[in-house]
């Protein structure tokens, strides 16, 4: 039980990511949940994608953000330093490709893309590869070459939902294997 306890933990977590190459995702500028909650679907919320770029410090990023079935974005607003030279969307497939207009050395949030559902049902939205390159990460600032580094996933986005784990497994369902 205590590993059900300490994976549902993980998965949407309510820290600060660690320092290094990682992709978050959060309901605010904040960083203050990584939640939503609803009693009615088609109501809008924001999921805002963060990125830890680590010491090398980030030039561009390329990911995918995927969501459940019946989820869609409502619009997406790019941080400031985004170019204009985007491949792509920061959600659904293929995923983007966003060169930065400089380097960025600190944790920035890079979209916050509106979303609605059509649907109550709990559902978990993630940070996978892209799809046109089968790469997660960034370039990073050194020079003379940018290098590409791998980013890792510090946690996921709840909807109607706090631990990610399915219906089957419930705090409810798990009580009454005991």
């Amino acid at each position: 039980m205590s590993r059900i306890l300490i994976a549902a933990l993980l998965i949407c977590a309510f820290a600060a990511p660690a320092q290094g190459q990682y992709f978050s995702l959060w309901a605010d500028e904040g960083k203050s949940a990584s939640e939503f909650w609803t009693e009615s679907p088609y109501q809008v919320f924001t999921i805002y994608v963060f990125l830890d770029p680590g010491t090398d410090g980030a030039f561009g990023a390329e990911y995918k953000m995927t969501g459940p079935t019946g989820h869609f974005s409502t619009g997406i607003t790019a941080a400031p330093f985004i170019t204009a030279a985007m491949l792509g969307s920061p959600f659904g497939a293929p995923g983007v490709s966003a060169g930065f207009t400089s380097c960025q050395r600190d944790t920035v949030w890079l979209f916050a893309v509106s979303c609605m559902a059509s649907t109550l049902d709990p559902g978990i939205y993630t940070i996978e590869t892209n799809d046109v390159s089968s790469f997660r990460g960034i370039a990073t600032c050194t020079e003379p070459y940018r290098p590409l580094a791998e980013a890792k996933i510090y946690n996921s986005f709840c909807y109607n939902t706090s631990d990610g784990i399915t219906e089957d497994a419930t705090w409810g369902a798990i009580k009454k294997q005991y």
